[in-house]
C-alpha cells in the first residue's frame, strides 16, 4: 500500500499569496501571523510547506504588538451585523515608554457606531459616523472592545452621506478632513498612479497636452493628500 494526492484545495501559488498577505498584514501580531502561516502550511505538502515559510520576505513592515486583534474584530463583525454600538479603549504611543501603548484621553471609553471595517496599507480600521462625520479608528490600537445592547445610530444619514465604493479613493491614509471637489495637473506619465488612487467612477480627467493632464474628483483635504501631492515633486 500506499496512497496519491491528486488534487488539492488550493494551488501551492494561491497558497504563496495568502502566506504574503499575512507576512505584509500589520494589524496582526509576530504571534498571529506565525499561527496564520502554520494554518496556511497545512494546505500543502510538508516540501511545499517550508518553501511556503522561507521565500516569502516583507520590508519595512512593523507588527502590532496588540495581542487581541482577532478578538476585537470577531466583537466589531459581531456588532455590525447585529445593528449595535460598541465601546473600546483607544490606544498610543507616548514618548514616555515608547514599547508600550497607553490609553488615550486618560482612558476615557470610545462609544461609536460601527459601520464597516476596511483595509490600507496593511493596516485593519473600523469605520463609524457620529451623525455629521465619518471617523476611523485603527483596530489594533482598540481594546476591551465590548459590543453593547444599543442599537446603532444614524443608520438612515450613512446611508445617504456616505459612498463606501468611492470611501478610500478620497481619504488618504484614512486622515479625513473637509470634502472639496479639486482639479489637479500632473505629467502624463504620472497616468497609472493617478487612476490606481481616485479610479474612474465619477472621475473626470482631461488632457491638457501631450505631456499633462488633468483630473477632477472630490477628496478630503488632508495634511496627508498634500503629502500625497507633494510626493511627486515638481
Amino acid at each position: 500500500g500506499g496512497y496519491l494526492v491528486t488534487a488539492r484545495p488550493y494551488e501551492f501559488d494561491e497558497l504563496r499569496l495568502l502566506a504574503e498577505c499575512v507576512n505584509s498584514a500589520r494589524f496582526l501580531s509576530e504571534n498571529q501571523a506565525r499561527n496564520l502561516r502554520r494554518t496556511i502550511s497545512n494546505l500543502c505538502s510538508v516540501h511545499q510547506a517550508k518553501q511556503l515559510n522561507s521565500d516569502s520576505r516583507v520590508v519595512n513592515r512593523s507588527k502590532t504588538i496588540n495581542t487581541a486583534v482577532m478578538k476585537s474584530i470577531r466583537t466589531i463583525t459581531d456588532a455590525i451585523s447585529h445593528g449595535r454600538q460598541i465601546s473600546f479603549k483607544y490606544l498610543s504611543y507616548s514618548f514616555d515608554n515608547l514599547h508600550t501603548q497607553v490609553e488615550r484621553r486618560a482612558g476615557k471609553t470610545y462609544i461609536v457606531n460601527p459601520f464597516y471595517m476596511l483595509i490600507d496599507n496593511g493596516y485593519y480600521y473600523l469605520m463609524t459616523y457620529n451623525g455629521n462625520k465619518v471617523w476611523t479608528y485603527r483596530i489594533d490600537r482598540m481594546r476591551d472592545v465590548k459590543e453593547l445592547i444599543v442599537p446603532r445610530e444614524y443608520e438612515k444619514e450613512f446611508k445617504e452621506s456616505v459612498d463606501i465604493t468611492n470611501y478610500t479613493n478620497r481619504v488618504f491614509s484614512m486622515f479625513g478632513g473637509k470634502r472639496e471637489k479639486v482639479t489637479i495637473q500632473f505629467r502624463a506619465e504620472k497616468l497609472d498612479t493617478v487612476v490606481d488612487q481616485f479610479g474612474t467612477r465619477g472621475v473626470k480627467y482631461e488632457k491638457v497636452d501631450d505631456d499633462h493632464f488633468t483630473v477632477t474628483t472630490e477628496v478630503e483635504l488632508s495634511d496627508m493628500f498634500y503629502a500625497w501631492i507633494f510626493g511627486f515633486g515638481r
